[in-house]
């Protein structure tokens, strides 16, 4: 996993502060119904923010493949890990799903996110996913297809 950094000057509000880019491209599977963190290493990013009054705006890009009908995939976000983080998702739907109406489905998959950590400290934003059903299995970044994780901070 290489993550890039792009930093730039000022603090006037609303502008980037800085861009960190965690690009993933490896098929991860769940068949869990509780959200965990899938990959080694996770799909996760890490920013330090400049200044406490900033905010991080978080996006997230996936595929999804479901193999079968009437099953749902579900994707959330997590500052800190799955296991011990804030769930900045909906407890049970998370940020986004994907729904298979019939048969096998491949969806793509986003969401966007602000947050407001309050804080200089490095800050860990970790992917969680879950299936509807234990008896299926989902594919996130299925087939390869390259998903991306973006934090940008924002003066605040």
């Amino acid at each position: 996993m290489t993550l890039t950094k792009i930093e730039s000057g000022g603090l006037s509000s609303g502008k980037i502060l800085q861009v960190v880019v965690a690009p993933f491209s490896t098929e991860v599977t769940t068949s869990s119904t509780s959200f965990v963190s899938l990959g080694s290493p996770a799909i996760e990013g890490t920013i330090t923010p400049i200044s406490t009054s900033s905010k991080i705006l978080i996006r997230f890009t996936t595929s999804t493949y479901t193999n079968s009908s009437a099953h749902s995939s579900y994707v959330t976000l997590y500052r800190g890990t799955v296991a011990s983080g804030t769930h900045l998702g909906e407890s049970s739907n998370g940020l986004a799903r994907a729904f298979a109406s019939s048969g096998q489905t491949i969806h793509n998959v986003a969401f966007e996110v602000v947050d407001e950590p309050s804080t200089t400290s490095a800050q860990i934003y970790q992917v969680g996913f879950k299936a509807s059903s234990s008896s299926t299995v989902k594919y996130f970044v299925y087939n390869n297809i390259p998903a991306e994780l973006i934090l940008m901070e924002i003066a605040g």
